[in-house]
Formats: C-alpha cells, sequence, structure tokens
C-alpha cells in the first residue's frame, strides 16, 4: 500500500537530483518543487501533479492488475530559455530512473521505472499579465512500497 502519490515520490527524486528544491515559506531558494498545485509565486517554479494511471493486464501468478501510475511535470518562468533548460533536464533526469529508492516520513519506496509519454511540451505564456512562459511533460512510472516483495 502506497501512503503517498507519484506526484509526491517524483518530487522527492527531483529535490535529491538537486534539479529542485521543497519549498519553504522562509526561503527563497530557486526553483521549489510542488505537488498539486503551482502558486502565483515564485515566478521560477516545478509542480508535479498526479494523472489517470495506465492498467496493463494482470499477472498470472497472483491475478494483481499492473498499474502503471501517471504523473505530469509543469515548469514555469518568465525566461523562455530558463523554463526550457529546466524541462530538459527533467526530461533527461526521468531517463535516469531505475530501482530508485524513496524516503518520505519514513516511508520507502522504490521507482522501478518512468516511461515518458511525452516529450516537454511547450504551453505558451500564461494569459495573465505576467506573461510567463510555461512548458509540461508527462509520463507514467511503476512504483512499489519498498517492504513489498520484488
Amino acid at each position: 500500500m502506497m501512503n503517498h502519490s507519484p506526484a509526491e515520490l517524483l518530487r522527492a527524486s527531483l529535490v535529491g537530483a538537486r534539479i529542485g528544491v521543497f519549498p519553504s515559506k522562509t526561503s527563497k531558494k530557486p526553483w521549489p518543487v510542488f505537488v498539486g498545485h503551482m502558486p502565483d509565486d515564485p515566478d521560477d517554479v516545478i509542480c508535479v501533479y498526479d494523472t489517470a494511471p495506465v492498467m496493463d493486464g494482470r499477472l498470472q501468478e497472483t491475478g494483481e492488475t499492473v498499474k502503471h501510475l501517471g504523473f505530469q511535470v509543469r515548469v514555469r518562468s518568465f525566461s523562455y530559455r530558463a523554463a526550457y533548460a529546466k524541462i530538459t533536464t527533467i526530461d533527461a533526469r526521468l531517463d535516469d530512473i531505475r530501482r530508485e529508492g524513496i524516503v518520505i516520513n519514513g516511508e520507502s519506496y522504490i521507482i522501478a521505472a518512468v516511461t515518458k509519454t511525452s516529450g516537454p511540451l511547450a504551453m505558451g505564456q500564461e494569459p495573465d499579465g505576467k506573461r510567463r512562459e510555461n512548458f509540461t511533460l508527462n509520463g507514467t512510472m511503476t512504483v512499489r512500497n519498498a517492504r513489498e516483495r520484488s
């Protein structure tokens, strides 16, 4: 059983790889990584969302349904170049995730693999007065609780 969402696991992975930082009300470190919502401030930000999983058949031995958990990563910045550089860094990082251990609040997980279902997508500028650039990237991941048998 998982007590944390795929978005929370991916955020921990991105922070662990020093691509972003955990958000803090007292710190203004660059590229905070939020889960499920993108606040208006700061301008340079990463957000990871949970999306629909992909069901991929059942295991013959146990009858368990194989589920690949869905996610979307969104990057925002005033600078097109900075936003593009950050999303392409995340794109490359996702290719490197193989059997990565993640610990959140004492719960241990293994991200077995990540499969991107899109490359970086330019979403254009926000329609508000700030006109910040946005990029997204979509994918699925296979995750298990570290206590479960492989």
